[in-house]
């Protein structure tokens, strides 16, 4: 117990930050699912009792303020806030995640997998000496952006008439209210929702994946579990509508993506890719196609994983804002044989 101690939720604040604590990552990323159930939310609206001149639930389906929400929070102060044996998360596939297991390498070190994150941050790689640098330059909290994307949502929302100004005093007549999906409280949850709410606010509710799907609740924290060694059969969580949160509202078989291939672009949609990286021969145009394990390198998969996780993103239904993990203090006298956790 001396040797190695589990930190406590009130150790946060004096250990986090020691050379001998040290975070072992889980599967899970935690991202805040945002309802875009455009047809829910106006029969929500239209229920008896909803009032409509003080109330919005709409204007969380618009492109803008989805797309201010994400750079809203600075994922890791939020995470040293809510959760400090957690970390920020940034992209939809964790640190724990290997792309080839008998060589530890870890999808989230490729460049495939850090570009996809300066493409979806807009981080100009040019401006760093470094890839790397770049990545780590990343904190998902950029205000200024979110300041001019929430203004552009007022204009939006108020051309769509989901929110009005009479008094044309530039704020809504309405307060934008974004319902959380919980299936039982905590000392966690309390403190998430405090935090949130300093931009949001919540209401508490049970079965919140049901509720999320159907389009009756707007946001939770949430993630998936499970498959450390396949990244790539994680996209289909966010393209099969039997497992996507969004299926309501997302069709992964209306979007199209290029990826160029040996030199070649190649365009389906974000099903059909998702089914060939995993070893479905997938026909377009009279052409098959199938980029699983047996049938292509693993650069041009890693490359089809990455285009699919920045394309998902852009649909700003997932936000990430935690890696999952555990933390512990070691005494001096005590450390690992390798420091960098390898599943």
């Amino acid at each position: 117990q001396v040797e190695t101690y589990g930190l406590q939720t009130d150790d946060f604040d004096t250990y986090r930050s020691s050379d001998y604590a040290f975070s072992t990552p889980n599967d899970t990323i935690f991202f805040l699912i945002l309802n875009g159930y455009l047809d829910a939310l106006n029969q929500r609206e239209a229920n008896d009792g909803f009032d409509t001149t003080t109330t919005d639930l709409q204007t969380m389906t618009v492109d803008s303020f989805r797309r201010a929400i994400a750079i809203t929070y600075d994922r890791e102060l939020f995470a040293s806030t809510v959760s400090p044996a957690r970390s920020g998360a940034y992209g939809l596939i964790g640190d724990a995640y290997l792309y080839d297991p008998e060589s530890g390498s870890r999808y989230r070190d490729t460049d495939q997998a850090k570009q996809a994150l300066c493409d979806f941050y807009s981080v100009d790689v040019s401006q760093y000496s470094s890839l790397d640098e770049a990545v780590e330059s990343i904190t998902g909290y950029d205000p200024e952006t979110a300041k001019e994307l929430y203004a552009q949502a007022f204009d939006e929302a108020i051309a769509a008439g989901y929110i009005t100004d009479e008094d044309g005093d530039g704020i809504s007549d309405q307060t934008v209210t974004i319902e959380y999906a919980i299936s039982q409280d905590s000392d966690f949850m309390t403190t998430t929702i405090d935090y949130l709410n300093e931009k949001m606010q919540y209401a508490y509710e049970n079965e919140w994946s049901n509720r999320i799907r159907a389009g009756m609740s707007d946001t939770v924290l949430a993630g998936w579990a499970g498959s450390t060694f396949n990244p790539f059969s994680l996209t289909d969580l966010y393209t099969n509508p039997s497992k996507q949160y969004d299926a309501n509202w997302f069709d992964a078989t209306s979007v199209e993506l290029e990826i160029e291939v040996d030199g070649t672009p190649i365009s389906m949609n974000l099903k059909q890719w998702s089914d060939a990286l995993n070893g479905t021969t997938v026909t377009v145009g009279g052409t098959e196609y199938n980029f699983g394990e047996a049938s292509a390198d693993i650069e041009t998969r890693l490359d089809i994983l990455a285009a699919i996780e920045g394309r998902v993103l852009q649909t700003y239904d997932y936000i990430p804002m935690l890696q999952d993990s555990s933390m512990v203090l070691l005494s001096q006298q005590v450390y690992y044989v390798v420091e960098e956790y390898n599943p």
